[in-house]
């Protein structure tokens, strides 16, 4: 279908000019346009179903397009809100177009309401002007099924456009009926069209082209209380632009529903994402972020970005959190929003990737994070941020970020849980895990009276889970109280490069904590650690210890020595082959639990002690507990120490029964070893400055 093409300088004044222009019109597919209340002939008429408010005198039927163009009164338009109704039964156009401000608008904002079923093979569009237009420009909206219930609108095409030069839709312009504040629950858009172009207005600026007029925090037994936004058409391919630097992206959806097709094509740009209000279920399971139409996994929206905000008035229980289908997807950005108190829950229901770094604004432009998932919580806020993988597997083909932005200024605060929940799943992060409060609630803070988060993080359950980390682990708060937290579980490293640059593993048991074989709950331990994952994964990791995390903060405030002894807790410690670790024993610490110490071949550890070593002395900051000394000797010749080239170890115990390493030689070298050594010295030192 073409839109109308108007002249935005030239006023249809007459009824004259806009009949012959119509009646030009060819008998099939014609454009009949609406000539009572709002346009430009002064007449008062609101009767849908009479023809002589249509140019022509033929109410819009089949093979017809409905064109509704609302004018201001300087164009001679007497102004009110204009309803199409149910009982209008004669009004059955195929197509629909309504040119919101086609005038200049210096008059009242006036409606149309859509309350009636249609169909229209032949789509639909519409144009509108917002807030870009200057203070004089009505946003006359365009409300469907705001006013009885079921009403369906089966379109092949959906255009919703700005008029030229007026700015962008607002985020009021469009309204669906839906929830229990009004009676006009279940309302759905079905967009059943084989290509559709979800072109979304260029100019920049807030607000969402949709907006849920009574939408309902908390769905009905059956979740279709709210409005249903469904793209229907089997095998469809469904383009959606970048939304410029608009907050509301592509789709402003609101409360209302995202339904699609397993077997359609969908194509993003980069920066396209839509957003998303949570709700919750009544008494079981709330709604799916994307519903799947056909029930088929939805491996085809891995350039879909969501960001969704979190309810103002219902929290979730597991049993009532939204649902996440099986599929594949751009990212995830889970954040508070307005209240304080609430708990934001998403459930897995199968199998999860996000493929994309989430979508954020600096400044107000729209860029990607690096992160494929981010639960966030916002300043002046409150409220949990809970992703539950439900035993399903997940993968991230970016980064991982828990945040609380909370600002030390707002002292009553209370640490409801930011959590990623992954019991008895299989989980697959190829960037960073990065945990952190940057803003003063978290232990890097100055003042001793702010508090570290304690509710955020990572957690495998009494099962555990198998959690792969190509990228940093990088945590910046403290552990999870009273969690499990990864003390059952599998962290594999896999980033780096033996040899070449290293990824990092900061530090975070507090010095004074000691892992008993099982590892403490509510600490940052695990029970296997492991680096590399085979000869064709290598890995090179190094331990650092740049945050204060369990250790307390000094009586005066955070001083660099509080830092001092924080360290890993770790079951088992495993180097596999090829693969190397960094202790960097100068500022990090290390102890083993009953798990021990294992290398395999061509696995190297280097104990970097960062101090000048002589013969007999340990190495007391990398500790197995208990004697394990038998299974240490068997790696002796893999240990070094990058600070001491030259020095050789071997396992002993110290006064505690506990296992160290001692040095048992420093060989002498000669002339030619003094210049090889200093070679390898300097070569490190090259290295370590990269």
């Amino acid at each position: 279908m073409q839109p109308y093409r108007h002249f935005s300088n030239i006023k249809l004044r007459t009824r004259i000019a806009a009949t012959a222009f119509f009646f030009l019109s060819s008998a099939s597919n014609a454009q009949i346009l609406w000539d009572g209340l709002n346009s430009n002939s002064g007449s008062s008429a609101t009767d849908i179903n009479d023809g002589a408010n249509w140019i022509g005198g033929s109410i819009p039927g089949a093979g017809d397009t409905a064109l509704i163009q609302f004018y201001d009164n300087s164009d001679g338009a007497v102004e009110g809100d204009l309803y199409i109704a149910d009982t209008d039964i004669n009004f059955n156009p195929e197509g629909f177009e309504y040119n919101a401000n086609f005038g200049l608008w210096y008059g009242i904002q006036s409606d149309l309401y859509i309350d009636k079923s249609l169909t229209l093979p032949l789509g639909m569009v519409f144009t509108g002007t917002g807030s870009g237009g200057g203070g004089s420009v009505r946003e006359n909206r365009l409300r469907i099924g705001t006013q009885t219930t079921g009403v369906v609108i089966n379109t092949s095409s959906w255009d919703i456009s700005q008029s030229t030069g007026r700015g962008s839709p607002s985020w009021g312009f469009f309204n669906l009926g839906g929830g229990d504040a009004n009676p006009a629950s279940g309302t759905i858009i079905n967009i059943t069209g084989s290509t559709v172009n979800f072109n979304t207005p260029t100019t920049d600026g807030d607000g969402s082209l949709m907006q849920v007029t009574g939408g309902s925090r908390e769905e009905n037994a059956t979740n279709d209380l709210n409005p249903q936004f469904r793209f229907t058409g089997v095998g469809a391919t469904i383009n959606v632009e970048q939304a410029g630097n608009r907050t509301a992206g592509a789709m402003g959806l609101g409360l209302v529903h995202l339904d699609v097709r397993s077997d359609q094509t969908w194509n993003f740009d980069d920066l396209a994402f839509v957003t998303m209000t949570a709700s919750a279920g009544e008494s079981g399971p709330g709604r799916y972020v994307v519903e799947s139409i056909d029930g088929g996994r939805l491996d085809n929206l891995g350039g879909l970005n969501i960001r969704m905000n979190g309810m103002q008035s219902v929290s979730h229980t597991d049993q009532t959190a939204m649902r996440m289908h099986g599929g594949t997807y751009g990212s995830l950005w889970m954040n508070s929003e307005g209240s304080s108190g609430r708990t934001h829950q998403i459930n897995q229901t199968g199998h999860v990737s996000f493929m994309n770094d989430a979508v954020v604004f600096n400044g107000g432009i729209a860029e990607g994070s690096g992160y494929s998932m981010i639960l966030r919580n916002s300043d002046g806020n409150s409220d949990a941020q809970i992703y539950d993988t439900k035993g399903y597997d997940l993968t991230l083909e970016q980064g991982l970020k828990l945040v609380d932005d909370a600002s030390e200024t707002n002292s009553g605060y209370n640490f409801d849980p930011i959590l990623l929940i992954v019991e008895d799943s299989d989980v697959i992060i190829k960037g960073d895990v990065r945990m952190e409060a940057p803003n003063g609630k978290g232990p890097d803070a100055p003042a001793s009276g702010n508090l570290a988060h304690q509710n955020m993080g990572i957690d495998g359950g009494a099962n555990g889970t198998h959690l792969t980390l190509g990228g940093n682990w990088d945590v910046r708060i403290n552990s999870y109280s009273g969690r499990d937290n990864l003390r059952n579980s599998t962290l594999v490293m896999n980033g780096g490069t033996p040899g070449g640059s290293a990824v990092t593993f900061e530090v975070a048991d507090a010095a004074a904590a000691t892992g008993d074989g099982g590892i403490t709950q509510g600490s940052w331990g695990m029970d296997h650690l492991k680096i590399g994952n085979g000869a064709a994964d290598t890995a090179h990791v190094q331990l650092v210890n740049n945050h204060l995390n369990n250790n307390p903060v000094s009586s005066g405030g955070l001083i660099a020595s509080d830092l001092d002894g924080e360290k890993l807790i770790v079951g088992t410690l495993e180097i596999d082959e090829d693969s190397v670790l960094d202790a960097n024993l100068n500022s990090a610490s290390v102890e083993i639990g009953a798990g021990s110490l294992l290398l395999a071949s061509g696995a190297v550890l280097d104990l970097n002690s960062g101090q000048i070593l002589n013969l007999n002395d340990t190495i007391d900051n990398f500790v197995g507990l208990g004697d394990q000394t038998s299974t240490w000797s068997l790696f002796a010749d893999q240990i070094s120490d990058s600070s001491n080239p030259l020095a050789e170890f071997g396992a002993t115990t110290d006064g505690s029964g506990n296992t160290v390493w001692q040095v048992t030689a420093i060989p002498e070298p000669g002339t030619f070893g003094l210049i090889l050594l200093t070679g390898v010295g300097l070569i490190y030192f090259q290295f370590r400055r990269k």
